[in-house]
């Protein structure tokens, strides 16, 4: 997978954000297990945001990663306050940087053949692809625990993000800011689960969000 780099997040405040999230998603030790089993090619440049938690990942986990941004100040009513918002921000512009196609996987996120994934997404040349439709927790929402955005597209997609004027009184959830902001220029997975919680998991490929106990026990036997 040349030209690839890969963005993901960190917080842990000890306790999972979502009840049903299993426990080692916000262990120290977690983002060294979430690399071995998403395997993620060592040669891919891997860019993690870390914001302010209480539970920080171990050293062995910080050198998976070529590049560590830490998140001390809160960013106001910007969307960008969000964690999600602000790793995915971090990752769009070190592919911009480095000519890169981006493949952001969020903390509570697994995915079953990436590399067939970012194939099938170079191959349809997508512009963008997330989770949307039978997968989405929502019917506007956009399930973007797993994005592919093309170096040729990443400029723009910076661009829309950085300068979306959004209303600081309402009450809108990021999943849905983010499928209004790009998908006139999107594709969706024609794979994955989303958030649903039936899998098949002899599925040639898929991804998996907010990741039970069950599912990692799951995982580590079809992986």
């Amino acid at each position: 997978m040349d030209n690839l780099c890969i963005a993901t997040g960190w917080h842990s405040n000890g306790v999972p954000a979502n009840p049903q999230t299993a426990i080692d998603v916000y262990r120290p030790d977690w983002l060294v297990k979430w690399d071995e089993l998403n395997h993620l090619p060592v040669a891919v440049p891997k860019i993690l945001y870390i914001s302010e938690c209480s539970v920080m990942p171990y050293d062995t986990a910080l050198e998976l990663f070529n590049s560590v941004n830490y998140a001390v100040l809160a960013n106001g009513y910007y969307h960008t306050r969000h964690d999600w918002s602000s790793s995915m921000l971090t990752g769009m512009m070190y592919a911009y940087n480095n000519n890169l196609d981006l493949l952001y996987i969020e903390q509570d996120c697994l995915v079953k053949n990436i590399a067939k994934a970012v194939q099938w997404a170079r191959g349809n040349a997508a512009k963008m692809v997330y989770g949307f439709g039978d997968v989405s927790y929502s019917p506007t929402w956009a399930e973007h625990c797993f994005v592919y955005i093309s170096r040729k597209y990443v400029e723009d997609a910076l661009i829309k993000a950085l300068y979306y004027k959004i209303d600081r009184e309402a009450k809108v959830f990021i999943e849905v800011l983010w499928h209004e902001l790009y998908r006139e220029d999107s594709t969706y997975w024609p794979f994955g689960y989303g958030r649903k919680r039936v899998l098949d998991w002899n599925t040639d490929v898929f991804y998996k969000q907010q990741i039970t106990s069950e599912d990692l026990e799951m995982f580590k036997r079809f992986l």
